[in-house]
């Protein structure tokens, strides 16, 4: 793909000059700028600071957006919203809008600006060959102006940002079809894609792309627009399916998820309905895959929303990242899985030690192999440890031993697990090899693998017979 050439605005404007309350329109009548650029005009709300007079803000940030449409969008226009400034820290959202002004699609420039003494105020723009420098401007703006995860929003992130996590299917149900509507939009949607599914007239149902454990759930809000001011407002899942590797879902109907967080979800679980919540144009699914997030927000709050860091791009099962087109359908293979006896235990349990203290680690290993003749996903991997007095696993106490997530084995490919733990209650314990499957039932005590006993002891807990000592 063809990159402009290296280009930071940076436009000093003289103090001065008062924030006029309407811009004059910059169109074609200005020779140098061949796209519009509109007024200010707020829009909604943005989130963090006030709008407020500042010396030759506006006219910077109207001179650098004219200057970014010219260059890179020479045929849209874009209407610039107001100021939010906090001390020497603002900045300022434009949209594109279409011919009668008003906005058609997720399109935006976030213009960064900071006022330096005798410089006035110096402007970024989203520049292709400047994305490092906008980034570090953007960690330093200050939080009472943009909070973490409007800042992880605007985070520009390298297009050839990708990481090895395999075994995602498209994120709706097995035989439907859906066509995306758009992937990879410089600067802001990269490695990132939106899906309709079924159609138009359809708000599809989506599933988990692949085994993992819920981690975050929203779904209060009831509103959405085609309009920047509404960002943070999106219901959403996240699901984590290893340690570094979270897949999102965005922009779900009001009251549509039927999980909750801590919830195991396989392929063909049904965590939501396709919306048209937050920052959105039309009813669809935005779909990405991250190694990180920002923090956790209040889920009963329906005006502010975490966001991914560490954005990766992926390839599913039914169709690489890179073959994915606008407009083009997609058949989704995100059936429940049945599970088929395709594990094979190659080397049983061994637990050591069988007696241990409360406060010494024990040690379990175990290996297993995949003998189908198709990959598979086990969801969890684990050494499974109940009291022997409960005679099943679905005791109320158990203290397993840490589980390894999303273990996908191809065909004939072993996996080992080795894993350390204590057990912190005195007592005899039942320990057998465990694993979930893609569906999320679970499985003990596999093929020629017999569970193991343990004994634990906790001498430093023990208490001496109380003696009482009386007089004649």
């Amino acid at each position: 793909m063809h990159r402009p050439p290296h280009r930071v605005v940076a436009l000093a404007i003289a103090l001065g000059a008062l924030l006029a309350p309407a811009a004059p329109l910059v169109g074609p009548m200005h020779p140098t700028i061949s796209g519009e650029v509109r007024a200010a005009d707020p829009g909604l709300p943005l989130p963090g600071g006030m709008p407020t007079a500042a010396p030759g803000l506006e006219e910077a940030l109207h001179a650098a957006l004219a200057g970014f449409v010219a260059r890179h969008a020479p045929g849209a226009r874009y209407r610039l919203g107001a100021a939010r400034r906090y001390g020497d820290w603002a900045y300022a959202v434009a949209q594109e809008v279409a011919a009668e002004g008003r906005s058609g699609r997720e399109r935006f420039v976030a213009l960064l600006a900071r006022h330096q003494p005798g410089k006035g105020w110096q402007i970024v723009a989203p520049e292709p060959g400047a994305r490092e420098e906008y980034n570090a401007l953007l960690e330093q703006f200050p939080e009472q102006l943009m909070d973490e995860s409007e800042r992880a929003f605007l985070y520009l992130p390298a297009a050839e940002a990708a990481a090895s996590f395999a075994g995602h299917r498209l994120p709706w149900p097995g035989g439907q079809y859906a066509y995306v509507t758009q992937i990879d939009v410089d600067p802001y949607h990269l490695n990132q894609v939106d899906f309709d599914i079924l159609g138009l007239a359809a708000s599809g149902d989506v599933y988990a792309s692949k085994p993992g454990r819920v981690v975050f759930v929203k779904e209060c809000s009831n509103y959405g627009a085609c309009d920047y001011g509404a960002r943070g407002k999106g219901n959403m899942v996240v699901i984590e399916h290893a340690p570094g590797e979270y897949s999102w879902y965005l922009h779900l109907a009001y009251n549509s998820v039927p999980v909750e967080v801590g919830d195991w979800v396989g392929y063909g679980t049904r965590i939501g309905v396709e919306g048209n919540t937050g920052y959105s144009c039309g009813v669809h699914l935005h779909y990405m895959v991250s190694t990180g997030h920002t923090a956790w927000t209040d889920p009963n709050n329906p005006d502010v929303e975490p966001w991914a860091t560490g954005i990766t791009a992926v390839d599913f099962v039914e169709v690489p990242w890179r073959d994915l087109v606008v407009m083009r359908t997609y058949t989704s293979q995100n059936y429940p899985e049945p599970f088929g006896g395709s594990v094979e235990v190659t080397e049983p349990l061994r637990v050591i030690p069988e007696t241990a203290s409360c406060v010494e680690a024990i040690t379990a290993e175990f290996r297993v192999r995949n003998v189908g003749s198709a990959p598979i996903m086990l969801a969890q991997v684990v050494a499974a440890v109940r009291d022997a007095a409960c005679p099943s696993w679905e005791c109320p106490y158990r203290a397993d031993l840490p589980a390894d997530l999303s273990v996908v084995l191809a065909p004939g490919e072993e996996y080992r697990y080795a894993r350390q733990g204590r057990l912190s209650r005195p007592g005899t314990y039942v320990v057998s090899l465990a694993y979930q499957d893609a569906a999320g039932v679970w499985h003990y005590e596999a093929d020629a693998s017999a569970p193991v006993s343990v004994t634990v002891s906790c001498p430093f807990r023990s208490f001496l017979p109380l003696v009482l000592a009386g007089g004649p």
